[in-house]
């Protein structure tokens, strides 16, 4: 079972000065998008681009209580295993129309509709998150020996400026903006086994996904 959980209000100190509730859905339905085909050429974006203004929907997934864990492993479990998790997240979410930013330490951040124009970007973006924890679960359930691993993550959509970032010389394109931060805290309140999408996400897909009432969180920002 995995659990998405919707939060419809922002951060505190941000945009909305609500504190979010948070709604709770059990999606057993997944529906898979084709692969590329072998050797098919992906899109990458230009650091050299001019910044600009654009709707995107953003995926922050990370390893749950793996700072703690990887102290108790030897080096090389601990590479093998984030080095696993880089593998199925960039498989994962190319498949669904996306984009991978950056990995950082046992995370990854994903952009769906942008740079690449992407249709129904919240919805993609939230069939690689429960196909990515699928996966990775089913990783997990093939190790020898260990504690369960587990995914928490954090999905929002927005306005957010792309482009690239950096000094010059020194640029790599990324996006920035509330809905990116927005997106990263929601990543931090996810539970293992977990994810959280942000208000205007559940607007666009509220009719595609079944959502349950949960319980009440405050997202500070």
């Amino acid at each position: 079972m995995i659990a998405v959980v919707f939060c419809p209000a922002g951060m505190e100190n941000g945009s909305s000065r609500n504190p979010p509730s948070v709604m709770g859905l059990e999606y057993r339905s997944i529906k898979y998008l084709a692969m590329r085909e072998p050797g098919e050429k992906m899109a990458t974006p230009s650091a050299a681009a001019a910044s600009e203004r654009r709707q995107a929907t953003i995926l922050f997934a990370d390893i749950a209580g793996f700072t703690a864990l990887s102290e108790t492993l030897d080096p090389e479990e601990v590479t093998a295993i984030v080095n696993a998790f880089y593998a199925i997240a960039r498989r994962v979410i190319v498949s669904h129309g996306g984009t991978v930013d950056k990995f950082i330490g046992d995370s990854v951040m994903a952009l769906f509709g942008v740079p690449i124009a992407l249709e129904q970007a919240p919805r993609k973006a939230i069939e690689a998150a429960i196909e990515l924890m699928a996966e990775f679960r089913t990783f997990s359930s093939e190790r020898a020996g260990g504690p369960p691993l587990e995914l928490h993550i954090g999905i929002n959509s927005g306005t957010v400026v792309s482009g690239g970032m950096g000094s010059e010389g020194n640029k790599d394109f990324t996006v920035i903006g509330d809905a990116v931060n927005l997106a990263s805290r929601l990543e931090g309140v996810a539970k293992a086994g977990q994810i959280i999408v942000g208000p205007l996400t559940w607007r666009y897909e509220r009719e595609h996904f079944r959502f349950a009432e949960g319980k009440p969180v405050t997202v500070k920002g």
